[in-house]
C-alpha cells in the first residue's frame, strides 16, 4: 500500500465532492498521514517499525506525508451570513485542535449545534484557560483524526490519517468531507493490511447521524464507497452498529 497514492486518491476523491457540476466550492483542504511513534525503541521494535514504514512505502527519513490544496485563489472566502474565514489560520487551528484531542476526553465534532459549540466552548475554557473566541479562533466542523493499529499489538507505534476541509458551505457540509475521506482510506487500508482503527476524533455516537446522512444524501455513493463506510462503523461502533442492524 503505497502511503503517497494513497494521499493522491484521497485528494482526487475529495475533490469530486468540491468539484461538481454545479460548479467549484471555495475550499482549502490538508491531508496528514504517517507513521507515529510514541516512545524510543528497541532493536527489535525497530525493525518491526521499519517493516510497517516499507509496508507503506515510506521510510525513516519520510515517515509520511502532507498535502495541502485549494479550489479557490482567495485565502479569504464568506459564508451565507457574510463572516469571513481565513482558510489558511482555520486550516492550522483545526489540525491542532483535533491532533490535541485524540484519546483524551474531549467527545464533539467542532462544531455543529449550539450544544456541542457550547461543549467544545468549555473544554477549550478548561484545557487554555479562555473562550476559544478570545484568542481570535472559533470552534468548527471539518477536521478529523483517526489512528490506526497493527492488529498484532504495538501500540506504541501508530498510523495516523488527519483531514482538514475548511470551504464557505459551512461546517456540516465540511464535517461530510473530511468523513467520507476518512471513510475512503481507513476502509481501504483495513481491508488490504493488518491495521485496525483504534481511536478517532471526534469519536462519538453522534457520528453515527452524520453516516445516517451520507448514506442518504450522496446519490453518487457506490457500492465501494458503502462498504467503506460500513467497515468504519464496525471498527469504531461493534456495539451500536450490531445493535443498528
Amino acid at each position: 500500500m503505497d502511503a503517497k497514492e494513497l494521499l493522491i486518491s484521497l485528494r482526487d476523491y475529495i475533490l469530486h465532492d468540491l468539484c461538481g457540476e454545479k460548479g467549484t466550492i471555495p475550499a482549502r483542504v490538508r491531508l496528514e498521514f504517517g507513521v507515529v511513534a510514541r516512545r524510543n525503541m528497541n532493536e527489535e521494535e525497530e525493525l518491526y517499525y521499519g517493516n510497517l514504514l516499507k509496508e507503506l512505502m515510506l521510510t525513516d527519513e519520510q515517515p509520511g506525508y502532507i498535502m495541502e490544496f485549494t479550489t479557490s485563489e482567495n485565502n479569504i472566502v464568506f459564508l451565507k451570513d457574510n463572516r469571513p474565514l481565513c482558510l489558511p489560520g482555520l486550516i492550522n487551528m483545526m489540525r491542532l485542535w483535533v491532533c490535541d484531542c485524540l484519546g483524551s476526553d474531549c467527545s464533539h465534532q467542532v462544531a455543529l449545534d449550539d450544544a456541542q459549540c457550547e461543549k467544545v466552548r468549555n473544554e477549550f475554557l478548561a484545557r487554555y484557560g479562555c473562550g476559544p473566541e478570545e484568542c481570535g479562533v472559533s470552534p468548527r466542523g471539518g477536521a478529523v483524526v483517526v489512528e490506526m493499529l497493527d492488529s498484532g499489538g504495538a501500540d506504541w507505534l501508530a498510523v495516523q490519517l488527519g483531514i482538514v476541509c475548511i470551504s464557505d458551505l459551512g461546517a456540516a457540509f465540511d464535517m461530510t468531507v473530511a468523513l467520507k475521506g476518512a471513510c475512503y482510506v481507513t476502509g481501504r487500508l483495513i481491508n488490504k493490511s493488518s491495521l485496525i482503527v483504534s481511536d478517532m476524533y471526534p469519536n462519538d455516537i453522534d457520528l453515527l447521524n452524520y453516516f445516517q446522512k451520507i448514506d442518504l444524501g450522496d446519490p453518487d455513493l457506490d457500492r465501494e464507497d458503502q462498504e467503506v463506510l460500513d467497515d468504519l462503523r464496525r471498527n469504531l461502533y461493534p456495539g451500536q452498529y450490531n445493535a443498528a442492524s
